[in-house]
């Protein structure tokens, strides 16, 4: 269920530089509450573009918002990240579990994982 939004902020006018006039790190956001109290936040959204608003339930696949460049971002980006607690300054980062994909072994085959999480180097791809 998303549970906050924000999209007034403007997109910083020059790539590459913090917006010196932005107040907000993620500027435009979805913040959305998943089962087990965790929460997903989808940060530096393009102003106007957020289609979502509080109380809204979504599935996997509803587009949220456009990527943009509004907070403190120096390029258009999506900042992804999954929380303990809807507090984006105090929420603890949480690892996430990645779903059907494929995991290069050392002999070269291929292993199937249906959950489960990539290790640092090693090649994946997803299932098509």
């Amino acid at each position: 269920m998303v549970v906050a939004v924000q999209n007034r902020h403007r997109d910083c006018p020059w790539p590459g530089l913090l917006d010196p006039l932005a107040w907000s790190i993620a500027g435009n956001y979805v913040l959305i509450r998943h089962e087990g109290g965790e929460y997903s936040l989808l940060a530096h959204l393009k102003r106007g573009s957020v289609r979502v608003r509080p109380g809204q339930w979504v599935r996997a696949g509803k587009v949220v918002g456009e990527c943009g460049n509004s907070g403190h971002s120096t390029e258009p980006h999506l900042h992804f990240q999954f929380l303990d607690r809807p507090n984006v300054l105090l929420g603890l980062s949480l690892p996430i579990p990645f779903s059907g994909f494929l995991r290069k072994k050392e002999d070269g085959t291929l292993e199937r994982v249906p959950l489960g999480f990539p290790v640092r180097g090693e090649e994946v791809a997803p299932i098509s």
